[in-house]
C-alpha cells in the first residue's frame, strides 16, 4: 500500500477511536438490582505491598485490604449513582498511575463482579468471574461517597487516596 492509503486508514482509524471514546461505558451496577453480596473495600495500593506489605495479609486483586465492610441497600444506591455519576462526568483524561484505594465485589444469583477503583488517575478495573477484565474511566466525584460509606462503617481509609 503507498502512503496515502495508510494515511486515509489512519484517519478513518482515528475518527473511529475517537467517536467510540464519547459513548459512555456501560455501568457494572446495571447487571445488579438487588446483589446478595455487596462489599466494599479498603485497599493499600500494590506499590506500597511491593515497600513491605505482609504476604499474610488478605488481598482484592493484588491489592492489600486495609478493610471492607457489607453494604447496606441504602449506601449500594448511593454508591451506584455516585459511581454513575462519576462515569458521566469523567473529562477523559487518565493519570498515568493506578494505585486503587477502593474496591468492590457484588454477587447475584450466579453473576459476580469485582471493580478495583483508583480515583486519582481515574480508572476503574472490572474484573467479572471468567478471568476478563475491562476498565471504565471515572472522574474523583465519587470519592468522597465511597470514604463516608467505608468511615460510617468504622473502616480505616488506606493512605492518602488523594
Amino acid at each position: 500500500m503507498n502512503r496515502y492509503t495508510w494515511l486515509v486508514l489512519g484517519c478513518i482509524s482515528f475518527t473511529i477511536v475517537g467517536c467510540t471514546s464519547l459513548v459512555p461505558a456501560p455501568s457494572p451496577f446495571d447487571n445488579f438490582t438487588s446483589p446478595d453480596e455487596f462489599t466494599l473495600y479498603s485497599l493499600r495500593p500494590a506499590m506500597e505491598v511491593r515497600d513491605g506489605g505482609d504476604p499474610k495479609d488478605e488481598n482484592f486483586h493484588g491489592h492489600t485490604v486495609v478493610g471492607k465492610t457489607a453494604v447496606s441497600a441504602e449506601d449500594q444506591k448511593k454508591l451506584a449513582d455516585a459511581f454513575r455519576k462519576g462515569v458521566a462526568d469523567h473529562d477523559n483524561s487518565v493519570a498515568g498511575c493506578f494505585l486503587p484505594h477502593h474496591g468492590m465485589r457484588m454477587k447475584q444469583d450466579d453473576r459476580m463482579v469485582d471493580l478495583v477503583i483508583c480515583f486519582k488517575c481515574a480508572q476503574v478495573l472490572v474484573y467479572a468471574p471468567d478471568g476478563k477484565s475491562s476498565s471504565i474511566l471515572i472522574s474523583t466525584s465519587p470519592r468522597k461517597t465511597f470514604d463516608e460509606v467505608l468511615t460510617k462503617a468504622g473502616v480505616p481509609l488506606g493512605e492518602k487516596s488523594e
